[in-house]
């Protein structure tokens, strides 16, 4: 079996002019003064960057795998594991260290990827890759292994390792984990915002409120305040075109002026607001001089007046509470 998969390689890759100097077992001799060689299954080069071909069997050693790995790497050329019928969910130990170390990416051959090869005109490898998804009943993060057909078109290689794959499990995870965060601050977030909007929120809510907020690390005090409260009141004002503030509907003017008097350490805040929603002129009339005059006196002072230190404390949960600000308020 050893020998057919690999003369069934070398023989698929002739078929593929991006690769070249097609050889089995050809031994790669180790550059500089190291006399250390190693003789892979198929060597090649592929768009003129060298690769290998190590066809994985069920008696190779671990010590024997990272022996390979680390030459290649000293050597600049990519390795690629090749398995014969691969089931990862049962997989040795020493298999599954291949994986691990692999973007948790493995490929095999089997018999539906050499009839995908063979209608293809082109190798199609069966790509075998762990697959991070969230478990919408516990919220919980897991994993299974899937498979895809997979062609050289697919293949990646990691800057610093050299190594092939084609499916990245670190970014699919990093999707995951955020799509679990998001579901997890969902529920503060909504009982955050009724609370902000409410014209007297009792202590018990507030508390409750504060305390699932500093669950999901997005605030730090035991209690809603109330200055904080009515500031985002009024950037809720401005994204709902609406001044939610008590017997001041319509009041752009009052809102932007209580802002200015009250809660100058998050104006820059309230500009982002006003610019992402497109309040502009109806929050800072044109006509307005007075009012306008403070924006651009903020502009023109803020680097370097101490009066318009800005506090950035509560961006995070801003940002989340008003998501087109993200990108602005972490980014300052």
């Amino acid at each position: 079996m050893h020998i057919e998969l690999k003369h069934y390689l070398a023989e698929q890759l002739e078929k593929d002019g991006r690769f070249t100097k097609i050889q089995v077992e050809k031994v790669v001799k180790a550059t500089g003064w190291s006399r250390k060689w190693k003789k892979p299954d198929v060597s090649a080069l592929f768009n003129g960057k060298p690769v290998v071909f190590e066809i994985q069997l069920s008696t190779t050693f671990l010590d024997v795998i990272v022996s390979r790995e680390v030459f290649y790497l000293n050597e600049g050329v990519s390795i690629f594991w090749i398995f014969n019928s691969l089931n990862p969910e049962s997989s040795r130990a020493t298999e599954k260290d291949v994986f691990f170390n692999n973007k948790s990416n493995a490929l095999s051959i089997n018999d539906r990827s050499k009839e995908l090869s063979l209608n293809d005109g082109q190798l199609v490898f069966t790509g075998h890759f762990k697959k991070p998804y969230l478990d919408r009943k516990t919220n919980n993060i897991k994993e299974i292994w899937d498979e895809m057909p997979v062609k050289f078109d697919d293949i990646k290689f990691d800057r610093l390792t050299h190594k092939p794959y084609f499916i990245s499990f670190d970014g699919q995870h990093d999707q995951v984990i955020a799509k679990q965060r998001e579901i997890k601050i969902r529920e503060p977030i909504k009982l955050f915002e009724d609370i902000v909007l409410q014209s007297d929120p009792d202590y018990v809510s507030r508390k409750e409120c504060a305390s699932k907020l500093v669950a999901v690390g997005l605030y730090d005090q035991d209690d809603l305040y109330s200055g904080f409260l009515k500031f985002v009141k009024a950037l809720l004002s401005v994204r709902d075109g609406k001044v939610h503030f008590p017997n001041q509907d319509g009041k752009w003017a009052w809102l932007a002026n209580y802002v200015w008097d009250n809660h100058k350490s998050y104006w820059i805040v309230f500009l982002f607001t006003v610019s992402e929603y497109k309040r502009t002129d109806m929050v800072f009339n044109p006509s307005n001089d007075k009012l306008n005059n403070k924006r651009k006196e903020f502009k023109e002072n803020r680097k370097h007046d101490l009066k318009f230190q800005q506090d950035e404390t509560y961006y995070p949960l801003l940002a989340v509470l008003l998501p087109e600000l993200r990108v602005k308020l972490l980014k300052i």
